[in-house]
């Protein structure tokens, strides 16, 4: 009840970037479309955009967008998540939805130079500058940039205005047919800009210098960030290798690289390997458009806080009836170790990802504790029950016998959750 008071910040069903080029775009969505329906269901957060398309692999969705202006008429737009392996909430390997290229933040207006000949050099703008207005419009992220650009005739022109260590630098950009803002100024986001390598990694053995800007693998021209990382992972796997090209003063760079081979463990323990070249990039995200929703009312608070409750003990109980079927693998189960990772990561995210963490692990240990077995308290209810049915006391030698099995498998469960829980470590993961 305290999350409801203190009140949930959640991100808005308003989408932070569209990648050209990706699924989304070419379905027709747009960087800061507002969701506000799905197949008919109203929706105002990003989470539940989310889940509709990890819910429906390969199933056809029907999102209403809003476009621009907040009472403009919503848009229909039809998309196709396509089918990933993954996991359900249960736990289970199953097939997820995945819309490539949808992303809920959008890049702040931080800039990037790579090319000294370049319009936006000549203006004296520098890497680490940040735009702060386009045609007299102050804007806070680069997909609005993109956006006001690519709105423009060709042949029509937009001052950018940039913030350079206190003092501000405008530049006039004109729109060239079949360029893009980057290709017509030199101006690029500072996404792919190397804020260092890192030490004795791959890239820096080849050379890759802070303020290098990262264009692909081999003849792919990567789009996002994201994007760059799968493909040195697709290379990484495939080849062994990684052609990376980057730029550096106007001249582009490539080298052959041998990717750092990480291996680690899925939530099932299954080994997996992560192939990186150890670049940091100055990737800055902007401020995520957020609501809160708080319950001031006692008896809606009451409510919704049980059902919150009674939905996540729901979980917990369809887990471990998919666990005793072999759905579930008890791999998935984690121990002390596990418990205190996760506590840790979400008391990073701020006081309610913690509290709401809390709350979670709370209901599940709950739940342990009532199922039916001697020694837990479900257990003695279940001893309790038998004695009302029979009207006599169980003997000593049953509820001892009784209790003895109860521990065991307890102590068993203790067994498997420390295996798993010693199995993530890193130093187990090769």
């Amino acid at each position: 009840m305290a999350i409801l008071l203190i009140g949930e910040p959640q991100m808005t069903s308003r989408l932070g970037r569209v990648v050209p080029g990706t699924a989304a775009a070419r379905a027709g969505l747009q960087s800061g479309d507002r969701v506000v329906g799905i197949d008919g269901k109203p929706v105002r957060k990003f989470e539940e955009v989310l889940s509709a398309i990890l819910e429906n692999p390969g199933k056809p969705l029907t999102l209403s967008v809003q476009r621009g202006a907040a009472d403009s008429a919503p848009v229909e737009v039809r998309v196709q998540p396509t089918s990933q392996d993954g996991y359900s909430v249960y736990g289970e390997a199953t097939h997820v939805g995945e819309l490539e290229g949808l992303l809920p933040m959008a890049r702040s207006t931080s800039l990037g130079i790579s090319d000294p000949s370049s319009l936006g050099a000549k203006a004296g703008l520098k890497t680490g500058d940040s735009i702060r207005s386009v045609g007299g419009k102050a804007v806070t992220t680069w997909e609005e940039i993109e956006a006001a650009y690519s709105a423009l005739s060709p042949g029509q022109s937009l001052s950018l205005v940039a913030s350079s260590k206190g003092e501000e630098k405008s530049v006039e950009v004109k729109r060239v047919a079949g360029q893009t803002l980057a290709q017509a100024s030199g101006i690029h986001s500072s996404e792919f800009f190397v804020d260092k390598p890192v030490e004795g990694a791959p890239a820096q053995a080849a050379g890759v210098l802070p303020g290098d800007r990262l264009i692909g693998v081999g003849t792919h021209v990567v789009q996002s960030f994201i994007e760059l990382r799968d493909a040195v992972q697709r290379s990484g796997e495939q080849h062994g290798k990684v052609n990376l090209v980057w730029e550096r003063d106007g001249k582009t760079m490539q080298a052959e690289i041998v990717p750092t081979a990480t291996n680690s463990r899925d939530p099932n323990l299954k080994k997996t390997t992560q192939f990186t070249v150890g670049v940091v990039p100055q990737l800055v995200w902007a401020e995520a458009e957020t609501l809160v929703e708080r319950v001031y009312n006692p008896i809606t608070l009451v409510a919704t806080a049980t059902q919150r409750m009674w939905q996540h003990s729901e979980r917990n109980l369809v887990s471990i009836g998919k666990m005793l079927k072999g759905e579930v693998s008890v791999k998935a189960l984690g121990g002390p170790i596990l418990i205190g990772k996760v506590a840790g990561e979400s008391l990073s995210r701020g006081l309610i990802a913690f509290l709401t963490t809390m709350s979670v692990l709370s209901v599940g240990l709950g739940v342990l504790n009532l199922l039916p077995v001697p020694v837990l308290d479900g257990g003695h209810i279940v001893l309790l029950g038998m004695e009302a049915i029979l009207r006599r006391p169980l003997s000593v030698r049953f509820v001892e016998v009784a209790q003895q099995v109860g521990f065991a498998l307890i102590l068993l469960l203790m067994v498997v959750v420390m295996r798993n829980d010693i199995s993530r470590l890193p130093i187990f993961g090769n």
